[in-house]
């Protein structure tokens, strides 16, 4: 897979502009903040037609008497999108349907069994209903927000985990050996895929390529643990997940975007016809061609499941019925 970083992506937009005056534009203040708008655009979009690629799954225990937990901070727009629970015994899970909260109050008991049948969403909540009578495994299903998207600031050329140092093609301007900033800590990216596989804390930098991380530093930072040991960064086998071609960015995100080809067509070309009026270029064809990109995100449909226009199992029903299944 050729790799694929934010640069390209600022690269690109510069191109369709086909901007005389490269000045005009600044990368950081201007094309970054259009590139990460037209990304929350595509997420709103995707929310809506096509959210798998997206969905995550977080797990917590169950407190007895207790009705309400937080949906994780990473959740694009707090949507939860399935909850399930765990028997005691873990020989299944089971589904709690969602309510509205105007329905829940004919839900909620004094008298608790032994596990809830309902949720609710509240602010930045969930409340189960009614409160669970014991200490149960949850798994909350949501939609994760994409990481936001910065420049890169290095790429991996070697790394000696047991020393804790990596060395890249060329260290990034914007990083910083000061032990308060947070420009002292930064995320290690797949090459690849984009994901973040640890975040460091710079102890010092040497050179223009080689950088030695700290072993003894604060737990988290943005939410985020910090790796102390490179050693500890292994796959199920043991293996080293950190390797040459991988890159180093800002703690703030990901500076390698991995999105299916229609998603990415979409945002340069939202980025583009943002950028281009701000500097006076007419946009008119590039907001059609971003539509036109728009349209072909809300029909994608791989991977996708026929879907039931009414449920398998209806409550009003006597007996179990089943219905035939019918895609939309």
């Amino acid at each position: 897979m050729l790799l694929q970083t934010t640069d390209n992506l600022v690269s690109e937009v510069r191109s369709l502009i086909n901007e005389l005056n490269q000045d005009s534009l600044d990368t950081e203040r201007d094309i970054l903040p259009a590139l990460n708008r037209a990304q929350e655009h595509m997420m709103a979009l995707l929310s809506k037609h096509y959210p798998e690629p997206y969905l995550a799954e977080y797990r917590v225990d169950t407190v007895r008497g207790r009705g309400k937990y937080e949906i994780p901070e990473d959740a694009w727009s707090d949507n939860v999108t399935k909850i399930e629970m765990i028997s005691n015994n873990r020989a299944f899970r089971y589904e709690v349907e969602r309510a509205n909260y105007r329905d829940a109050t004919k839900f909620r008991a004094d008298s608790r069994p032994n596990t809830p049948y309902y949720y609710t969403i509240q602010g930045r909540d969930i409340e189960l209903i009614p409160e669970p009578s014991g200490v149960y495994d949850m798994i909350m299903w949501y939609l994760k927000a994409p990481e936001r998207l910065v420049l890169q600031q290095g790429r991996i050329t070697l790394v000696n985990a047991a020393e804790n140092r990596i060395k890249v093609d060329v260290v990034g301007s914007d990083l910083s050996e000061e032990n308060d900033s947070l420009d002292s800590f930064v995320n290690i990216v797949d090459g690849q895929t984009g994901v973040i596989k640890a975040t460091c804390h710079i102890k010092t930098i040497s050179g223009t390529q080689d950088i030695e991380f700290k072993s003894n530093t604060s737990a988290t930072v943005l939410n985020r643990t910090i790796t102390t040991d490179l050693t500890t960064v292994v796959d199920e086998d043991g293996n080293l997940l950190i390797h040459e071609n991988d890159y180093v960015c800002s703690i703030a995100g990901t500076c390698v975007p991995y999105f299916f080809q229609p998603a990415r067509n979409f945002i340069v070309s939202h980025a583009a016809a943002d950028c281009g009026r701000a500097v006076g270029v007419p946009s008119d064809s590039m907001y059609r061609e971003r539509d036109k990109f728009e349209q072909e995100i809300k029909d994608t449909w791989t991977g996708r499941e026929a879907r039931l226009r009414i449920k398998n199992k209806s409550p009003h029903w006597s007996l179990q019925r089943y219905v035939s299944r019918f895609r939309r």
